[in-house]
């Protein structure tokens, strides 16, 4: 009746085929390269786009992490491509400088490989400051990353959601990482639908109860995995389907037509991080979190970009003057600070208790 998937952006784009013929409703939670849904009026998106990763990359290494140049190792496949273009213009247009690029071969060599990342590191060796872009797809993150440390240089990396919040665990059985946490992965940030230290109650909750029932917390695949179901679920409710063999097809076309009409914020349904409603590419509307990778962990970046709902309703030139708010295309972001709050139990005894609250501000300066 409906499919929920692919998880790679090559599967969906040769799944979209047959689902339009067959006239299947299709929701992928994960591949981001926009030809999956344009065009195909049968496929939708939760992940965020690959072009829109791209843009506000640049947009955070140039506004928020004052950087004015940058490095690009992509995989040369669909993803690394439109990740890697999109950056490129939103940089380039916006006043940064690219230093270097380099294409990895999915299928090359192992000497094709070590010459990219030969060419790579000599580079950032030799050359000015900056970060380097990592646009490849999720298979091949980790190899690039653990080449490019053991040369010894250590530029900030940005990366995409191929990287995801999971990912410096990928690295803890390196002996390097068993030495130092987060010696693969420090000074590294990443774009994510999701991270939990940020998120909404609603999220948190989620996580709880997965963690209650099968002993793991929530990351980003999971949630956009359980709001295709909700989105399912409620297409079932409202679509007025039958559910009888004789009206499977009208039924697919009767689901297909009430996700299309989920365009609407304020009539759209609730997921775990806001209402999921969908743009004319038939892909989710969505922020885009921004982590960071320290010790081996990854946490919210102390400076989010937060969408403007609304720009006529606050002093848009005021603000931009300020530094408060930046544009990204067409669309207009809060420079958002992320406070973390703690208690600290100093001592309980007979009924009576002393608390130290914390509150742990990261004073970044907004350039």
């Amino acid at each position: 009746m409906v499919v929920i998937g692919h998880f790679t952006s090559p599967t969906s784009l040769a799944g979209g085929k047959v689902y339009r013929e067959a006239s299947i409703p299709a929701i992928t939670t994960f591949a981001t390269v926009p030809a999956i849904t344009a065009g195909n009026p049968y496929y939708f998106r939760l992940a965020i786009e690959s072009c829109a990763q791209g843009h506000i990359l640049a947009a955070y290494a140039k506004s928020v992490l004052g950087q004015r140049r940058a490095r690009v190792i992509f995989s040369d496949e669909a993803y690394g491509r439109t990740l890697r273009a999109a950056f490129d213009d939103e940089f380039v247009e916006e006043g940064g400088e690219l230093q270097g690029e380099w294409a990895w071969d999915p299928h090359g060599s192992a000497e094709q490989h070590a010459a990219v990342i030969e060419q790579a590191s000599t580079s950032i060796a030799d050359g000015e400051s900056g970060v380097l872009v990592l646009a490849v797809s999720t298979d091949l993150t980790k190899e690039v990353v653990l080449r490019l440390r053991r040369t010894g240089v250590n530029p900030i990396i940005l990366g995409g959601s191929s990287l995801g919040s999971d990912f410096p665990q990928r690295f803890r059985d390196e002996p390097e990482e068993k030495r130092e946490s987060g010696y693969f992965t420090n000074n590294t940030y990443l774009a994510s639908p999701l991270l939990l230290d940020s998120s909404s109650e609603r999220s948190l909750e989620f996580s709880e109860q997965l963690f209650n029932r099968y002993g793991f917390r929530a990351d980003e695949v999971s949630a956009k995995y359980y709001e295709a179901a909700l989105l399912i679920v409620e297409a079932l409710r409202r679509g007025e389907v039958e559910l009888t063999p004789q009206s499977r097809d009208g039924d697919r076309r009767k689901i297909r037509e009430w996700l299309a009409q989920q365009v609407n914020p304020s009539q759209a349904i609730t997921g775990l991080t806001g209402p999921i409603y969908f743009d004319q590419n038939q892909s989710a509307i969505q922020n885009v979190r921004i982590g960071r990778c320290a010790g081996g962990q990854c946490v919210s970046a102390p400076n989010q970009l937060a969408a403007v709902p609304d720009p006529r309703l606050i002093d848009l030139d005021r603000e931009l003057t300020a530094g408060h708010v930046i544009r990204v295309r067409q669309q207009f972001y809060w420079l958002q600070r992320v406070v973390y709050t703690g208690i600290d139990i100093n001592q309980i005894s007979q009924g009576y208790f002393y608390l130290r609250f914390l509150s742990l501000v990261p004073l970044c300066r907004r350039r």
